[in-house]
């Protein structure tokens, strides 16, 4: 059957109803409450060099089926409000009103649902360490010495201390040689953050990276990599320690910072959500932790 109305009339007539029904032209697909990106997903996107671009991608692939159902119903719209109006339209017409309302009315998913989603995440602190494979950090292995370029210089700075006074509270450390040479980690300091050090430092062994958990949005994840931006954690004394990525260990995880640190972010070797990639474990995976483990944080 010929379509009943020409090119030039069905433009007309569309224009019509997208003024009266969708005047900002756009038309967001549904996202249910618990519908999210996933940690490999999310991972993905941080590490392309457009992780916006990144993301849409992802987001419009996922959502490819919808549009049809969602052009459908724009269709079976268009169909009832023609009727209403007394455009007397052949049901050719009506198929072909699916290709125009596509053209005129953006079909999108509700990309902030999912970039306000926020995911458990870990940062790794670079002080120029990294070029170490992070074994400046004091551990058991380097009889707890505090070795140039650590991590741990860097955060003590941060919250007042020199290393003098970092290694000194750690030179209380000994070790039991007649059990197994094992340090003996009952050691107290009358400061909660020198105190916390030492006992972080007694339990830590091999390739140690000052890390931080903190749970950030999909979106501020993105503004920090695209902006090259700080990020201000809250240290809850559960979230900051001394985490061994390539080999899945570290120790207790409770430095105790006494309060919220910001990271600038030439300082950071690793900004990412906290799941395992090839090469590297999550903290997840190595503790087990609960929600509270990662702090509120803020992208500057």
């Amino acid at each position: 059957m010929e379509p009943f109305v020409s090119d030039d009339e069905m433009r007309r007539i569309i224009d019509e109803f997208v003024a009266s029904e969708y005047p900002e032209g756009a038309l967001e697909m549904y996202a249910d409450y618990d519908e999210y990106l996933s940690d490999e997903q999310v991972a993905e996107i941080l590490e392309s060099d457009d992780p916006m671009s990144a993301f849409y991608e992802i987001l419009d692939d996922a959502y490819i089926d919808s549009r049809s159902y969602y052009i459908n119903e724009l269709e079976q719209q268009f169909d009832e409000w023609c009727e209403d109006k007394g455009y007397d339209l052949t049901a050719s017409d009506v198929s072909d009103a699916g290709y125009y309302l596509d053209e005129y009315i953006g079909i999108d998913p509700d990309y902030d649902h999912f970039l306000d989603h926020e995911y458990n995440c870990r940062l790794i602190v670079d002080n120029g360490d990294g070029n170490y494979d992070f074994t400046h950090n004091p551990n058991q292995d380097n009889d707890f010495e505090i070795e140039d370029g650590a991590g741990i210089i860097w955060l003590g700075q941060q919250l007042g201390y020199s290393v003098e006074q970092m290694q000194n509270a750690l030179n209380k450390l000994t070790r039991d040689e007649d059990y197994d040479g094992s340090p003996i980690d009952d050691v107290t300091e009358p400061d909660k953050f020198l105190d916390s050090l030492i006992h972080e430092a007694a339990n830590a062994f091999g390739i140690v990276a000052l890390t931080f958990l903190c749970r950030v949005s999909l979106a501020d994840m993105i503004k920090f990599k695209e902006n090259k931006s700080s990020i201000t954690i809250e240290c809850n004394g559960m979230n900051c320690g001394f985490f061994d990525f390539w080999n899945g260990g570290g120790s207790v995880f409770e430095l105790d910072c006494g309060k919220s640190i910001t990271v600038p972010y030439d300082k950071v070797y690793e900004f990412t959500v906290d799941v395992s990639r090839p090469g590297h474990y999550s903290v997840n995976e190595v503790y087990g932790l609960w929600g509270g483990a990662y702090a509120d944080a803020t992208v500057n």
